[in-house]
């Protein structure tokens, strides 16, 4: 990760940028518009982001960050892993206390048209995050976007999602297991409502380096991988995709 390699101290020099209202918090780093905080109150919603050692390399994990324009391996598409969404940086295009917009910066090559904008709104004990995008090229542009959030588990090693009680220490969640996009996630801290529009597959995964457990809701998988089901935007057309995380503290 290129946030990553620059080291902890370089990552939390930059201005972080606050939004919030009387029952929730969030912190979100402009490289990257990862959401490095997700807090109601002194409870942490997502597993703050957070540097971790694999194998002497250092990773980011936990927050929450756009997977674009792909979640997954690339396949034959001249992307990292998780596209580029997660490292390059966005701009502030309008901000308040509790809704903030984001413009990301062009990039080289051949996603140098694609128009990204995210924007993050605290509406209640609800957060709102939308993602906007748009080919003002003049070839077709393939995107298969997510969103990567870590749940914060706190410890514990069951989970309720859509009322079935879910071991998250099976390792099979290492490998990823994709299902229909739940509504309903239970844990010790919090019930979560999970609202979505053009993202109904969600993977579940966690690698079991610290107390997280990823519900990660993507418009189709791996689709770039498997090279077929992604969505292929026409000169001048544009996609939005939406994912709502409502909030009741236990």
């Amino acid at each position: 990760d290129s946030v990553a390699s620059r080291g902890l101290g370089d990552v939390y020099k930059r201005q972080m940028l606050e939004l919030s209202n009387k029952f929730l918090q969030l912190e979100i780093d402009p490289e990257g518009a990862y959401i490095t905080s997700f807090r109601a109150g002194a409870q942490n919603i997502f597993f703050p982001r957070t540097q971790l050692d694999y194998n002497g390399t250092s990773k980011n994990r936990g927050g929450s960050h756009v997977c674009l324009p792909q979640f997954g391996a690339p396949g034959e598409f001249n992307l990292k892993s998780h596209g580029f969404g997660r490292e390059i940086l966005w701009q502030v295009e309008s901000q308040t206390e509790d809704n903030l917009t984001l413009l990301a910066n062009k990039v080289a090559g051949e996603y140098e048209e694609l128009e990204s904008r995210q924007s993050f709104a605290l509406v209640d004990s609800t957060l709102e995050i939308v993602l906007s995008v748009r080919n003002n090229g003049e070839n077709p542009l393939a995107i298969s976007p997510a969103f990567h959030p870590y749940f914060n588990v706190a410890g514990q090693e069951e989970i309720k999602i859509d009322g079935e009680t879910i071991d998250i220490t099976d390792d099979k969640f290492a490998d990823s297991v994709y299902v229909n996009s739940p509504k309903l996630v239970e844990t010790d801290l919090f019930n979560l409502e999970l609202e979505y529009e053009k993202l109904p597959v969600t993977v579940l995964w966690t690698d079991k380096k610290a107390d997280y457990f990823c519900i990660e809701p993507t418009y189709n998988s791996i689709s770039f991988s498997k090279g077929e089901g992604y969505l292929t935007l026409a000169a001048g057309e544009s996609a939005t995709f939406k994912y709502k995380v409502s909030v009741t503290v236990k």
